[in-house]
């Protein structure tokens, strides 16, 4: 987004960060107008991120040219939209096969996709008349919602150059899957999307934003304004700084006039509101209310959440602390750290590198439980890593059979079951790695329906309160007495960020 000779240009980029967060679109706006200065954006995260992007847009493109398709190279470093559109109008009407980076420009709209192709090469069915298809290169294994509308502005643009609206897009994904998608089921969404779009921008860049607010929304994670947002809904004291609150209860107070944390948190009594929950409302007060006071008391508070009953009294199995087992003398604690950018082959991402886990059976010479690290730092290792973490937890089973292994999150029994079969079903992380090395099967699966794994995340947050403004185990480390020895950097956003790709 930005002023070309008076007049605000919009890229594909522009139209769905409207669709993930308007407020972002108010600060671009601000931002192309000179009202502010973006602040610069240096995530490792996101880095990452574009750096395996290019490297796949790459393979996308040497896959094209084994092919034996042509290429042409279209972008310059000299961002001279207009001769580089022209330019790339020329080569559709040469018929190229391929053109690489090209540039469509029509009106006040830029599209900048990655490929154009001769629709003839996708599908011989088509006469030989030169007419182009856009295929767009995403990391996804799966078509992802701000990727099909960005290929479909670009296939609208595409439409107008060629005179004829290509009958598919394509996605370029991860998997190496092109997966093709009728423009015709996208494009009005997307025209109505830009005409929106087009309606907001009108109303003039303002700084600060009156109209809209940052509420946290997925796209934060590789936002380049969400230190600025965070910041402002801190000094705000804003509903969303509360553990576990959704969009629904922020928007159902602050409609109320209870705009603020404290606010909500000095209710005597919760009020009934229209479509929100009175039972899930109170937990939520009861939430804002203890972490305002852990902030006045300047040290981390808790309290036993009163445990769920059925309409007899009697309480509920397997919620809260009563899903806890009785403690074994073998019992297990079990970590997985995982690399998610990490590929050998472009194919397969993701390397689980360090599988952890703590033997309350077994002590080192200072009488502590005894840790044990399975590493790995290739598929090769990661696979034998595999293999020895599950016999571990067998062979202690063999041992103590009632033993259970304690995780925190789903992470590691997701992890474990796609490891012992991932060619099978590639979306989840043990099963990942069953999957991808078709081994353990067996194990894995009698873990599972054993039910050995304990999930410590799901009974902390059904069977306490405290006064933290999130659950993770790094939040709750006061709790058990932990002591970080090296603090944990910001480069934790890179799992958040994979959910972009």
């Amino acid at each position: 987004m930005r002023i070309v000779d008076g007049r605000l240009r919009i890229a594909a980029s522009d139209v769905a960060n409207f669709i993930a967060c308007r407020h972002l679109t108010r600060l671009n706006l601000a931002a192309a107008h000179q009202l502010v200065s973006a602040p610069f954006f240096d995530d490792l995260g996101a880095k990452a991120l574009a750096d395996r992007g290019i490297e796949h847009e790459r393979q996308v493109l040497e896959s094209f040219r084994t092919r034996g398709w042509t290429i042409e190279h279209q972008r310059t470093s000299e961002r001279d939209w207009r001769r580089e559109a022209d330019a790339t109008a020329a080569a559709m009407r040469r018929g190229a096969d391929v053109i690489y980076q090209g540039t469509l420009l029509v009106d006040d709209h830029l599209g900048l996709p990655d490929f154009l192709i001769r629709a003839d090469l996708l599908d011989s069915s088509l006469g030989p008349e030169p007419r182009y298809e856009v295929v767009d290169a995403k990391l996804a294994r799966s078509a992802k919602a701000r990727a099909v509308l960005q290929t479909a502005f670009y296939s609208e643009l595409m439409g107008q150059v060629q005179g004829h609206m290509p009958e598919h897009m394509h996605l370029a994904l991860g998997s190496q899957d092109l997966l093709p998608l009728r423009v015709a089921d996208y494009a009005a969404y997307a025209r109505q999307v830009r005409r929106l779009l087009g309606a907001f921008a009108a109303d003039g860049a303002q700084f600060p934003p009156t109209d809209t607010y940052p509420e946290p929304v997925e796209h934060c994670a590789v936002c380049r304004w969400r230190g600025a947002c965070q910041q402002q809904r801190r000094d705000d004291d804003d509903l969303s700084l509360i553990a576990g609150i959704t969009a629904r209860q922020r928007k159902a107070l602050k409609q109320n006039g209870i705009p603020t944390r404290r606010g909500f948190a000095a209710l005597e009594e919760v009020p009934r509101f229209d479509r929100v929950s009175r039972q899930t409302m109170t937990k939520a007060h009861a939430q804002a209310r203890l972490q305002v006071e852990g902030e006045h008391a300047k040290r981390l508070l808790w309290e036993f959440v009163e445990p769920e009953r059925d309409k007899e009294g009697a309480l509920t199995p397997n919620r809260g602390l009563t899903a806890l087992p009785p403690p074994s003398r073998g019992d297990l604690f079990f970590d997985i750290e995982g690399a998610r950018y990490y590929s050998e082959d472009g194919k397969e991402y993701g390397l689980q590198y360090l599988f952890g886990i703590v033997d309350t059976a077994d002590h080192d010479d200072d009488g502590r439980p005894r840790y044990h690290g399975f590493w790995s730092f290739d598929r090769r290792d990661e696979k034998r890593a595999f293999e020895q973490i599950i016999d571990f937890i067998v062979e202690r089973r063999q041992r103590h059979p009632d033993l259970h292994v304690y995780h925190y999150n789903h992470y590691e029994p997701t992890a474990l079951y796609h490891l012992a079969e991932l060619h099978q079903t590639r979306e989840e992380v043990i099963g990942r790695l069953m999957g991808r090395f078709a081994t353990r099967e067996e194990e894995v699966d009698h873990l599972l329906r054993g039910r050995v794994f304990v999930d410590l995340y799901r009974i902390v947050r059904q069977g306490i309160r405290a006064s933290v403004e999130s659950y993770s185990l790094k939040r709750l480390e006061p709790l058990f007495g932990f002591e970080r020895q090296v603090e944990l950097q910001g480069h934790c956003q890179l799992e958040v960020v994979w959910t972009f790709c």
